[in-house]
This record gives structure tokens, sequence and C-alpha cells, in this order.
């Protein structure tokens, strides 16, 4: 463990600070604040950290503490117990239960109250008071100078985390090529692509844990300009496309409008249900629908409208989940909106929603997504397998054969006809002809731990997730970077 992340003096007072490293707003959900509250609790506990004063942010933590005499120090570090203890939780959850791994691990900053005093000299006092028998000896700090301290680490507080940026934030895109900051230096559009989306001009947008992407012939271009409310970056979580060509985003910080070269952020302050959104669609006459964790919503362009669902139920099987949770919404070639949630699936035309899954004989509340095939066929993942929906009935495709694990998740035809569909988040099957496939990947041909499979408007199949972007070209995956092959 490196010495600059243990506290070696007992009786000094220290700030700590920790940011999510590319200030991914996790703290706003409760699983992910709970877990850093637990691992507070458990060092007050157990390991004899005393916290003075704390403050929790979307992605950072402030606090001033010391610890005990009878305890080890470093054991509150970056490095140490508690360090260890929320992160590794942290990281796994994310890994295993949010369908899209995010690096994760946290920097430190170290202020001790002596290192305070030195620097402000009018305070009048010492970390240390000398002893009259033994000047060399010291004794710990009085109890004020805790109190003094708490003060000056709360006011630093303050100051570190003003500058909240306005409800509507609205920016230029960068379109210079030279702006673009890929995360990594693997050459990757990014390690952790979310989603992709092909617009009508052609454009091909990645939507990624680093914001979004634009693809325009063979230039790729950062999008600069979507941000949370905070002034942060924000991980894309869907994008779709309005009647007007306006392209919409949703994020981990709200959602974001880009017209021609004017970005417009939308926040739960302007009337959003919620900032943790996670899917996105347009309807015939303009309307943007927003899925989140907290429920649906719609968007005239004016204002927010909350559209009212039965609760469904808490999947407690992975980390992410409520009872409110709209995990896709998307439109048919009728124009008819279907909307998949933890409550089951729904479809809304003409001022009806009608609960599909009770009439279909669909088992499982859990509806991942769906789309549309060729022939006109919906097709729905779930918790429960893979289904076929004709005509209000619904067939199961998947059978006990297939260890479904955490359920399916995305799923597209390629250019044959053929459904492919992605399992338990790493296994990828086929289905045509009432045949069903593993395709088996290999070490030497195993593209990403795949979020997204999406077929471009050339019929090419791409796969997305953790690792980066990748196509298939005869039965191989061809790694898409920032250079391409486009």
């Amino acid at each position: 463990m490196s010495s600059k992340y243990k506290f070696y003096d007992s009786e000094a007072i220290y700030f700590v600070t920790g940011t999510v490293v590319g200030r991914g707003e996790i703290f706003t959900r409760d699983i992910y604040r709970n877990i850093l509250l637990d691992s507070f609790r458990f060092c007050q506990q157990k390991q004899g950290l005393n916290i003075h004063a704390w403050v929790l942010m979307p992605n950072h933590f402030h606090m001033s503490c010391t610890y005990k005499d009878d305890h080890q120090p470093g054991f509150f570090a970056g490095g140490g117990f508690l360090g260890k203890c929320y992160t590794s939780k942290i990281s796994a959850c994310m890994f295993e239960n949010e369908l899209g791994y995010l690096p994760f691990y946290f920097e430190y900053a170290y202020i001790s109250l002596l290192a305070v005093i030195i620097k402000n000299e009018t305070l009048k006092m010492n970390s240390y008071t000398s002893n009259k028998k033994n000047p060399m000896k010291k004794e710990k700090t009085p109890f004020h100078g805790i109190k003094l301290f708490t003060g000056i680490a709360l006011c630093f507080i303050m100051t570190l985390c003003n500058g909240q940026v306005n409800n509507r934030d609205k920016q230029n895109v960068k379109e210079e090529k030279k702006t673009i900051q890929f995360p990594n230096e693997k050459n990757q559009i990014s390690q952790v692509v979310r989603m992709m989306f092909q617009d009508s001009k052609g454009n091909i947008w990645f939507g990624t844990q680093n914001g979004a992407f634009k693809l325009t012939g063979d230039s790729l271009i950062y999008i600069d300009g979507i941000k949370s409310e905070s002034g942060q970056g924000v991980t894309i979580k869907d994008i779709t496309e309005g009647q007007d060509g306006k392209i919409w985003l949703g994020h981990t910080g709200g959602i974001s409008s880009i017209d021609g070269a004017l970005v417009t952020n939308y926040y739960k302050s302007d009337g959003l249900i919620s900032n943790a959104v996670w899917c996105i669609a347009t309807d015939v006459i303009g309307n943007v629908w927003i899925g989140t964790m907290e429920g649906a919503c719609v968007f005239d362009g004016k204002i927010f409208k909350n559209f009212e669902l039965p609760l469904g139920i808490r999947d407690t099987t992975v980390g992410v989940s409520s009872d409110k949770m709209i995990n896709k919404i998307f439109r048919d070639r009728e124009g008819k909106l279907w909307i998949s949630s933890n409550a089951g699936l729904f479809s809304y035309s003409n001022n009806t929603l009608t609960n599909v899954s009770k009439k279909a004989g669909i088992k499982s509340n859990f509806v991942s997504a769906g789309f549309e095939d060729k022939a006109g066929v919906l097709w729905l993942t779930s918790k429960e397998g893979l289904y076929t929906l004709k005509d209000g009935v619904a067939k199961k495709i998947t059978n006990e054969s297939i260890e479904i694990g955490k359920g399916i998740g995305s799923i597209a035809e390629d250019k044959d006809g053929k459904i492919w569909f992605v399992v338990n988040q790493h296994y990828l099957y086929t289905y045509q002809n009432t045949q069903l496939k593993e395709f088996k990947k290999t070490e030497e041909n195993k593209g990403p731990v795949v979020f997204q499979i999406y077929k471009d408007q050339a019929e090419r199949l791409w796969f997305v997730g953790y690792g980066g972007a990748y196509r298939l070209e005869n039965g191989r995956f061809i790694n898409i970077t920032k250079e391409g092959p486009w």
C-alpha cells in the first residue's frame, strides 16, 4: 500500500476527499450510497474510525476524521480497509447487476490539522500541546480543536462543491476532431460503449460511459456539452431521433437534445421525473417518452408530464432496480408504443394503456427489451426467456437447455433474418427456422461483454459493450476503434 494513502498520526485530524474517477454520478442511487455508508459504519464500529463531519455529493464525498489510539493507523485510506471495502463492493455490484460495468476506483487527498495550521498562523493553536513535565510529550488534540477544524473543513467543502450550473444548459457541439478525448490507451471509442444508433442522415452515434460520439463519414466527433446538473460528464443509456430530426439522448444525468450545433440539457429540476434515465423514445406526433428508475414521463417540448403505470416489483437479483423501473420504450411500424418495465409489458395507442403481459400469458414481470422484425413479429426479452408476440399471443422460444441466469438482454435481426440475442450478459445465441444455436466465442474471437446488438442501415451487425465496439464480419468480431475501420 502506498504511504500517501495511510493515516500515520493518531493525534491529528484528517480531511479526506474521495472522487469517482470519470466523475460518474453513482451516488444518486440508493444501492451505491448504502454500500459507502455501510462501509463507514463498519469502520466506525470495528476499525476505530471517528467521523466528525461528512458530506456525500453525486460523485464524491468529503470527510473530517480521526482514528482511535488502540487501532492500527492506515486502515481507513484508499488502499486500506475502508477503500477496499466499498470500492470492491461497488465494482462487483456494477459488473454483476447494472448491465454496464464501469471500472471503478477512487482518488484521495488528505489534509491534517497541522497542515492547515501551518498555512493559517492566525488560528493561534497547534495540533499538539506541550506537556509542562515533559515538553517533548504530545497530548491529544483538544475537543475545541476538533470543532474548529470541522468548521474549517465544512467551509472548504462548501467551496469545493460550489459552482452548480443552471437548470437548462445550452452548449455548442465542438465539431473539431482535435477536441476528441478518447478514454483509454487502447484506441477504443470507449472502454464501455453502452449503445449505438444510426439517424436518418446516416450518422452513427455511440453512447458511452464517457459521453456521446458522432460518426459522420469517416470523421468521429466527441459531443462536448452533454452534462449533468452539477456540470459533470454522464453515461449515455439510450439515443433516438425525433420526427423533426432532433437527436435525443437519455443518460445518468437526465436527458439532452441535439439540434444542429446546439445541445440542450434537461434535468429533474425542469420537470423530468428522475435524472436516472434508462431509455428514451419518440412517438408519431413528436412527443419524447422517457423511461427512468422512478417511472415514465412525456415531454412535448415545453412541459414534462408524468405517465402513470402500474407498480411493478423490484428485481432483488440485480443491484439497480425499482418497482417503477422502465427498461425500454419502443415504437412499432404502426406507431404503437411498447413499454417494457418491472410490471411487465404494456402497449399504448389511442390514449389506451394495455397490460399485454397478462393478456398474452408472459409469465415474467421483468420484460427487458423488444423489437419488431421484418415480418412484423414482436420479439421480447425477459428475465424468464425469449418470447415472440403475434396477434396477441405470446410464444416462448427459449427452453431449459439455455441457462438464463440474469435474463436475456439485447436482441436484433441480421440481413438473413436470423435473430441474435445475448443471454446472461455474456452468451450469444441465434434463432432461425425453429433452430436455437449458441454462437461459440473463443479467446481469439470473443468481442465485448455485450450490452447491445445493433443492425445498421447497411445491414451490418454491431456488438457493443464492455471492451468497446465490434462488428461481426464473416463470423469474426472486428474491433472498431476511433480510427475505424468504418
